[in-house]
């Protein structure tokens, strides 16, 4: 579902975008809390549980700081055909990886360590303003939301979010101004 939104919030969403300009939104798919949930695992390979893989693989930078969770996501993410160039468990070590493997995208938390998601995609995007980076955060609060992407995020998925939800939005935010699922 993509729909334009100027200057107000996006639809299912406290968060709001401060710009006089409109912009593409792509909402994930909607967390499916009532009849369960699918699990990431760092050894499943494809089944018809899950999407199926891109036919478009992006090269990703994953940046979080639970390894566990770092670990789980990237087996997800090659199994839908993406190519994992790096994981960093700090925003300062994000910033180095995708400045040495200049990735399609970042996923990024918000909080970690030492620097943080939102400063380390602005120590990115003052090095190439076209480089593309989806906040991947538990934070879903509106302020920081909009902090992020008023930061030059392009999209903005809760850790929350189904898995089916992965996949498409790091599609539409390859292709697309901005993402955030509605959780």
């Amino acid at each position: 579902l993509t729909q334009k939104v100027r200057d107000g919030g996006f639809p299912g969403t406290d968060a709001t975008c401060e710009s006089d300009q409109d912009h593409d939104v792509t909402l994930g798919a909607e967390d499916d809390r009532h009849r369960g949930r699918t699990e990431l695992s760092s050894t499943s390979r494809y089944s018809p549980h899950m999407s199926e893989p891109t036919s478009h693989p992006a090269r990703i930078v994953i940046a979080d700081d639970h390894g566990l969770f770092r670990q789980l996501l990237a087996g997800h993410l090659r199994d839908m055909g993406h190519t994992v160039v790096g994981e960093a468990a700090d925003g300062a070590h994000a910033v180095r990886l995708t400045r040495q493997h200049e990735p399609d995208l970042v996923l990024m938390d918000v909080a970690m360590p030492h620097v943080d998601g939102i400063t380390a995609l602005k120590d990115i995007l003052s090095v190439d303003r076209r480089r593309r980076v989806v906040m991947l955060s538990m934070h879903v609060d509106a302020a920081t939301v909009r902090h992020a992407l008023a930061a030059g995020a392009r999209g903005y998925l809760s850790k929350d979010c189904d898995l089916h939800a992965l996949d498409p939005t790091i599609r539409s935010a390859l292709d697309v101004d901005v993402v955030v699922t509605p959780d």
